[in-house]
């Protein structure tokens, strides 16, 4: 195996991350329908239904402190702040996009969100269609329990002196095998496109390499804490969800005034995924994922970068 380059001055963020697309058609995840075919809220809460990737998702924010907007809200991301709590400095930035968040116009009422987030034109059924159609193609479930196959081996004691021994293929170690391979053209394609993306920018290439990892491998974190999880418990499902909260109490009457009007604070909070027990437990899923890219010089351009990326683009040139 050819060893990777520990420095270089082209981060590929997309280093072996797979699709959302192709997470949601893995046997042991449940997706969310298509935003389009959500037709009709029945609760406040109904509007986890909508894919984090959705428009729907994105207009919730709206008007409402969520987790991604709080720690900016209140002042702890910024530069001194964030030196005193030891913030990584990716993660620093003023309050001005918070404060945006939070002085849009919310989306407060069951009527409005059935108005406002309900698509009433067709054409989910057509997608979801074909998302059925692909994942025969993207996963090869797993056919033996890592555990139980242990298990039953360390307790069966007698194996190795009333039988012969037999070598047995080893089983495979996660929920399902992940079948799709990278061709070459798209691998030059990917490399080509991150080449005008970052060197078009080089003084905050690095940053912004930084920030779009976790965007891009999130699909890729939570396959990670499936297959752990699937070992522990081969039983549990990992279920898609957009934003939680927005039937909470605190949120119907939040701010509310004598003439029923509402301008208080109302929240909501994301999490990357639910886990379900075979039991009917339900816990949340938060992943983190870190960026293995960091910059030689933080705070300033490399000269020693910047002047391979001259030469670089000199090459190009001829």
């Amino acid at each position: 195996k050819s060893k990777m380059p520990k420095i270089g001055n082209l981060p590929d963020i997309y280093w072996r991350a797979i699709p959302m697309e192709h997470l949601r058609a893995h046997p042991s995840f449940c997706p969310l329908p298509h935003p389009s075919t959500i037709k009709h809220l029945t609760s406040l809460e109904d509007v986890r239904l909508f894919r984090q990737d959705s428009w729907q998702w994105d207009a919730l924010h709206d008007g409402r402190c969520t987790t991604s907007q709080a720690c900016a809200a209140l002042g702890l991301l910024e530069q001194k702040a964030g030196h005193e709590l030891g913030i990584p400095r990716s993660l620093r930035r003023g309050g001005t996009g918070a404060y945006h968040r939070l002085k849009g116009v919310a989306l407060r009422t069951l009527e409005e969100m059935n108005e406002v987030l309900c698509d009433s034109q067709g054409g989910g059924g057509e997608i979801m269609k074909d998302q059925k159609q692909e994942e025969p193609f993207v996963w090869k479930r797993s056919r033996t329990n890592w555990n139980k196959i242990r298990h039953s081996n360390s307790n069966n004691k007698n194996t190795a002196t009333t039988t012969p021994p037999v070598r047995q293929q080893k089983p495979f170690p996660f929920a399902a095998k992940y079948l799709p391979v990278i061709l070459n053209k798209d691998l030059q394609h990917r490399k080509k496109d991150a080449q005008n993306h970052y060197f078009s920018s080089w003084s905050s290439a690095p940053m912004i390499a930084r920030m779009q990892w976790g965007n891009a491998q999130e699909a890729t974190a939570v396959l990670t804490a499936l297959n752990y999880f699937w070992k522990v418990d081969s039983g549990i499902v990992v279920k898609e969800v957009g934003m939680c909260g927005a039937g909470l109490e605190m949120n119907i009457t939040a701010g509310e005034k004598h003439d029923g009007s509402k301008e208080g604070l109302i929240i909501g909070a994301s999490p990357d995924a639910i886990i379900q027990y075979p039991n009917g437990t339900l816990e949340a899923l938060e992943v983190k994922n870190h960026c293995p890219f960091v910059p030689r010089d933080w705070g300033s351009r490399n000269k020693k970068n910047r002047k391979r990326h001259d030469n670089y683009q000199d090459k190009e040139s001829v």
